[in-house]
Parts: structure tokens; C-alpha cells; sequence
């Protein structure tokens, strides 16, 4: 649906795999689906919603932060297991 930018069908059809949170908005970027932004926003991109189509990016932008940040945690707790004190 989102190659045929037909983007408000394609959040109809993601709401059934997904909960609606304050608003009505799926909880989409808290599963951290980033297929789901990825088409979102080159959709809004083809249809010359440059606002919505950054959000959508920005979205992922946050998640790879948290993908990172959780990778370093990971890495110092598995550093500090590993040590012989």
C-alpha cells in the first residue's frame, strides 16, 4: 500500500497488528518497526509531505540511538562480567 501511496490504508492495516496508544497513533515506533517508517516516509516522500516524510526518518533516526546506546550498555556489562576482580 505504501508503494502505491496510499498511506492512510496501510496505517488502517498496520492497526490491526498493533495498539492504538493516546490519539489513535499506533504504536509503531515504540515496536521500533522501521520497515514500517522507512515506507511511510519515502511514501509521504512521493507525495511531497516533506514534513510528515522527515518524521517518519526521524523516527528511525531515534531508534538507531537506542539500538546504540543499548549495544554500549550491553558491551560495559558484559566487560564488567567478564573481569576478574
Amino acid at each position: 500500500m505504501f508503494k502505491c501511496n496510499k498511506v492512510d490504508e496501510a496505517h488502517e492495516t498496520m492497526s490491526l497488528f498493533s495498539k492504538e496508544i493516546d490519539g489513535g497513533n499506533l504504536n509503531v515506533h515504540e515496536m521500533q518497526t522501521q520497515w514500517f517508517e522507512i515506507h511511510c516516509g519515502r511514501a509521504y516522500y512521493r507525495l511531497a509531505d516533506h514534513r510528515q516524510s522527515l518524521k517518519q526518518f526521524n523516527f528511525m533516526e531515534k531508534n538507531f540511538d537506542i539500538v546504540i546506546d543499548d549495544l554500549i550498555e550491553f558491551n560495559n556489562y558484559a566487560f564488567r562480567k567478564g573481569s576478574i576482580l
